[in-house]
């Protein structure tokens, strides 16, 4: 009903310990309104949503929208960042317990992209796959 300002949607997910891989995996991208796109929710008590991009913005422009985030017992609104680049700034304790310890010593290798976790339907590789990708 407003493709006269909106052109695109991008997925943005709760940044907390408690995020699903699958929202993990979407969060901040982006579709044209008009393609196929999973919309929330992915799953039972899923807290991600979906955020227009108004036409002539950047999808930049669009992730600088603050939203809620949780680590390390400490609340606060983050915004310009998807869920690997703010995990990217979190403690190597917290890594831990969302990623586990030796998905945590490949993610802060950084020699792969944290998208690159998972499957194309959102599925956490196994340790093994990861290791295949380096």
């Amino acid at each position: 009903k407003n493709a006269d300002v909106i052109d695109s949607v991008m997925w943005r997910s709760t940044l907390d310990s408690r995020t699903s891989n699958i929202c993990q995996s979407l969060d901040g991208k982006v579709w044209k309104v008009t393609d196929p796109h999973p919309t929330p929710p992915a799953h039972p008590n899923c807290r991600s949503f979906l955020v227009p991009v108004v036409k002539g913005s950047t999808a930049q422009q669009t992730r600088k929208l603050t939203r809620p985030a949780v680590a390390d017992g400490k609340a606060k609104r983050v915004r310009n960042a998807t869920y690997g680049e703010w995990l990217g700034k979190q403690t190597r304790g917290f890594q831990e317990q969302v990623l586990g310890i030796r998905r945590t010593e490949i993610f802060r290798e950084g020699n792969l992209k944290f998208d690159r976790f998972f499957t194309k339907d959102g599925k956490a590789l196994t340790i093994k796959q990861l290791e295949q990708k380096l």
